[in-house]
């Protein structure tokens, strides 16, 4: 199954957004492997588990922002996962943390709504870093975890080896908890901490209303307030020719905007 199956006005996605320090110390060694290979590893088994939604019909949309000297997305804003593995290369270290150029790319894309579909679900953001950032950071943080569209997303954030208690301040603040503030002591938990990001994010999207979720628990929903699942409506796709059903999910009509409120 392929979303070009669809009617762009037929998908709601839901964005996933990686914000990934890629500093000279990211090629250090922790424990049992380097930083940077296992962040290889991680990414790559996050988007096969995004991919297999597809065939469910929940469409997970993913931007990863890379940062060091500069920022930079790997392949496209908003990619399908597995377009995004048909093209990936492995991240490559170097240079310092600049994670205010990486959040103002975030946020100006989360803020577009030709980027970022009015009608899609509330984004994840996950920032997973080493160090403190450097440069002229503070205000593009303040900006994108309190101003905005940016300010009502769900936000995780991991610390790779970070002892320095005012580096894990800031990704504490980034995700609003410590509940959603993750650590690896060895680069093997960066794994397996992708592996608990990836199966949160791939229970979300299959709810039946993928913007509820518990701001600030890594739980992110709460039985009491889980809806009832909708059943979905069968349409033919005009593409295809094909009927489906276009989502199991609570759906929202063009007027709707989850981000409000």
């Amino acid at each position: 199954m392929n979303t070009n199956d669809y009617q762009d006005d037929e998908i709601h996605a839901l964005p996933v957004i990686l914000l990934l320090d890629t500093s000279g110390s990211m090629g250090a060694t922790l424990g049992s492997a380097t930083k940077i290979d296992k962040l290889n590893e991680a990414v790559v088994l996050m988007m096969k588990k995004f991919d297999e939604l597809e065939s469910l019909e929940k469409f997970i949309r993913v931007t990863v922002i890379a940062f060091d000297d500069d920022e930079r997305i790997i392949g496209a804003a908003h990619e399908e996962p597995k377009t995004f593995l048909q093209h990936f290369n492995p991240l490559t270290r170097g240079g310092m943390t600049y994670l205010g150029k990486a959040l103002d790319k975030a946020k100006s894309i989360l803020e577009n709504p030709n980027s970022t579909p009015r009608r899609w679900y509330k984004p994840t953001v996950i920032l997973v870093s080493d160090g403190e950032p450097n440069g002229s950071w503070e205000e593009p943080f303040r900006k994108f975890i309190g101003e905005g569209k940016s300010a009502r997303t769900q936000r995780f954030s991991m610390a790779i080896g970070v002892n320095q208690a005012s580096a894990k301040k800031v990704l504490t603040d980034f995700a609003g908890t410590e509940k959603n503030f993750l650590t690896a002591d060895d680069a093997q938990d960066i794994v397996k901490n992708f592996e608990f990001l990836s199966r949160t994010v791939t229970e979300r999207a299959s709810q039946a209303n993928p913007d509820i979720f518990a701001i600030g628990d890594t739980d992110v929903f709460d039985n009491k307030e889980r809806p009832k699942i909708f059943s979905g409506t069968r349409k033919t796709s005009v593409k295809s020719g094909r009927s489906r059903s276009v989502s199991n999910s609570v759906p929202k009509n063009d007027d709707q905007d989850f981000w409000d409120g």
